[in-house]
């Protein structure tokens, strides 16, 4: 619902206008779909290690023109109940060519195993939005 910097999601927006009866002036951008090689998420998508593949996030936002940004980061070990403990991995520097672009090229790590792609798009007004893609390297 928040960013850990406050930033709102859309489903604050949803809920103010549900209990309010009252739309906000500026809402939240909305991702449609977030893509590796215009392939969309799905289970078991392998890439191949040290190889080079796009992503595009398609997200839309009524009033505002928006920013982007991406990382890829490993997988983490899940906490027994989610929310509990886990521990956030730290993105991996290097793998992205830009990060501030609704489609980006990016280098599949280096080492095998599970990671996931993040792509977070911004209004500049206090919102956000993001999606993230699974997948394993081999």
């Amino acid at each position: 619902m928040f960013s850990k910097e406050g930033l709102e999601s859309e489903s604050v927006g949803i809920m103010h206008e549900l209990w309010s009866g009252i739309k906000p002036e500026n809402t939240a951008p909305k991702v449609n779909e977030i893509l590796i090689d215009d392939n969309p998420r799905q289970l078991n998508f392998y890439l191949d290690i040290g190889k080079s593949y796009s992503a595009t996030l398609e997200a839309t936002d009524a009033e505002d023109d928006l920013t982007f940004h991406w990382e890829i980061k490993k997988e983490v070990d899940p906490a027994p109940y989610a929310g509990q403990g886990e521990i956030p991995a730290e993105s991996i520097p290097d793998l992205i060519e830009d990060t501030s672009k609704s489609t980006i090229q990016f280098i599949a790590p280096n080492e095998e195993g599970a990671y996931r792609l993040f792509g977070y798009a911004f209004d500049g007004k206090g919102h956000w939005a993001y999606a993230n893609f699974p997948f394993y390297c081999k």
